[in-house]
């Protein structure tokens, strides 16, 4: 009961506050004069009741400080003086009124005193009324100025907040400013299929390692490097295939070179890789590492076919006094390799490619030119179908043309001997992948249909007429010295020169390679084994010229021989 009776009480004065707030306040302040005079007019009331007197009216004048204190608390100083004043005029017109002009000397006294008191009660509380109005008003100018402070202070935030709101944006904008300008930069130097550095900036690269090796007075490498058969890979393939092919050769490079090596496209499959501060014993070892990584990588965009490569090395400033210089070099010494089998890697200096050079004409018409692109076709196609004989036919084209100058055949043949050694076995495109492909040995009736592959070669090839003079050696090169060989069982010089030597070439190499059924033979072992057969299965004129030329590479070979 107590609680609720305390609520309620409460809940009373709270609407006693709402009512005057919004009630009595504005009627009081709006009839402050009436109120006033109501007041004055209220105290003189008793001073015309009959009979009333001095004495007993004595308590009742005290009483004129409550319209006095009401006027000053309602229209400040100037109303409680206006209100003392009426009332020290009224008392001093009753005291005239009873009598006259003789006051008794206490009631003088009385009303002056009682006046001046009042009117000095009414200044008083007056003067108070106004300093409380006054800093009232001071109070809520200092409270307007604060809070004009605070919408400056929050407009001033507000401000800051677009400031910075603007300095991020105008971070974000430098940012991607900077980020476009690197981009920019990115791609004025780098080739944008690639990434690495394009034809102009690698050749920049290199002239400045060249006038950093003179002054430092230290060698600098170049390797020029070639994808071999990339034009028939894109014509195989499309161009789509080709793009990811040469991504993935750049990305295989990058990963297979030294840090402070430089790497740039050249042009089509062609890249120029900068070696500072190696000479060309060390880049020989460097490209051949890449050229044994490059057969080593399945690419994938090719369903897993292996690719090769071509590499010439220079040196500067051994091999050129300029950065041109060096790179014609290199660039010569690719060409060589390319020229001589391909999947290979020469020097400069290398006396094949110095021999190349001096008997070369320079000036190839375009029917060479022209044959050249049909022979690459040819041996890109059967590389596609059976990249263990790709790089097969590759070896044995550069061994047979190195066979072919040691027995004394010139230039032009010696070359159209590395042509038939190349395209040997392009018969094997006719013979169905169950049985080219299959890991195991043949059967009989497998081997019957593999036989048949020089004899396909030799269509092949004598389709082109220029590849004539090779047909023979291509249909040929499964013959034996004893007469038991295939397709014709042809013996002796019977056997044409060329098919000859590709027999010597085509078995050591079969020898000192991996097969699906064996693991390779050294060297040695496959020399030996060549040795042993010759007068039976080789022509033993052949196998001593093999036996020259392995000796002359591979010393070791010495006590086999």
């Amino acid at each position: 009961m107590q609680v609720i009776y305390l609520v309620q009480t409460f809940s009373m004065f709270k609407w006693f506050d709402e009512v005057g707030k919004q009630k009595l306040y504005p009627f009081v302040t709006s009839h402050a004069w009436k109120i006033i005079y109501v007041l004055i007019g209220l105290f003189f009331i008793p001073y015309f009741i009959p009979h009333a007197s001095i004495i007993e009216l004595g308590s009742y004048a005290a009483l004129s400080a409550v319209p006095v204190s009401v006027a000053a608390l309602l229209k400040h100083r100037r109303g409680s003086i206006i209100a003392s004043a009426v009332l020290m005029a009224g008392l001093a017109v009753f005291n005239a009124f009873q009598f006259g002009l003789s006051w008794p000397q206490d009631l003088l006294v009385s009303w002056f005193s009682g006046g001046l008191g009042i009117f000095i009660y009414g200044f008083a509380v007056g003067q108070f009324s106004l300093m409380r109005k006054e800093l009232a008003k001071s109070h809520k100018e200092t409270e307007a100025a604060h809070n004009e402070l605070l919408m400056q202070h929050h407009a001033l935030m507000n401000a800051y907040e677009e400031v910075k709101t603007i300095e991020e944006e105008m971070r974000e904008v430098s940012e991607a400013a900077l980020e476009a300008n690197e981009q920019l930069t990115e791609m004025a130097l780098k080739d944008p299929l690639t990434g690495v550095y394009n034809h102009r900036t690698i050749y920049d690269i290199l002239q400045q390692n060249c006038i950093d090796s003179t002054y430092f007075q230290r060698p600098c490498a170049v390797l020029f490097f070639d994808l071999d058969h990339f034009k028939a890979l894109n014509d195989g393939y499309g161009h789509t295939v080709g793009d990811q092919v040469l991504k993935e050769l750049a990305e295989l490079l990058r990963e297979n070179l030294r840090m402070g090596d430089n790497v740039g496209r050249w042009g089509g499959e062609e890249f120029i890789i900068i070696l500072p501060e190696t000479d060309s014993e060390a880049a020989l070892v460097i490209a051949e590492r890449i050229r044994e990584k490059v057969v080593q990588h399945p690419f994938t965009e090719t369903g897993s076919i292996c690719m090769t490569c071509s590499i010439g090395v220079a040196e500067y400033p051994l091999n050129g006094e300029t950065a041109a210089d060096v790179l014609n070099a290199a660039d010569q010494a690719m060409y060589v390799a390319k020229k001589t089998g391909r999947n290979k890697v020469l020097s400069s200096l290398d006396p094949e490619v110095t021999l190349y050079t001096m008997h070369t004409d320079k000036t190839e018409s375009r029917d060479e030119t022209l044959l050249q692109g049909v022979i690459i076709a040819l041996n890109a196609l059967l590389a596609l179908r059976d990249t263990d004989t790709g790089s097969h036919t590759s070896r044995v084209s550069e061994l047979v043309y190195k066979i072919a100058i040691a027995m004394g055949l010139n230039e032009s043949e010696s070359r159209m001997a590395a042509v038939a050694g190349q395209l040997h076995d392009i018969g094997k495109i006719g013979v169905p992948d169950a049985i080219l492909l299959k890991p195991g040995k043949l059967t009989e009736a497998e081997w019957t249909i593999m036989k048949l592959h020089p004899q396909y070669g030799e269509k092949i090839i004598r389709t082109i007429p220029t590849l004539n003079t090779i047909a023979g050696a291509v249909r040929s090169h499964h013959e034996r010295w004893d007469g038991d060989g295939y397709p014709d069982k042809l013996s002796d010089e019977t056997i044409p020169l060329v098919a000859r030597i590709i027999a010597v070439v085509d078995s050591y190499d079969a020898m000192i390679s991996d097969r699906p059924y064996r693991k390779a033979q050294t060297s040695e072992f496959a020399l030996k084994e060549i040795m042993n057969c010759a007068g039976s299965q080789f022509d033993p004129k052949v196998v001593e010229a093999l036996r020259s030329v392995l000796r002359t590479e591979i010393p070791q070979l010495e006590e086999a021989a």
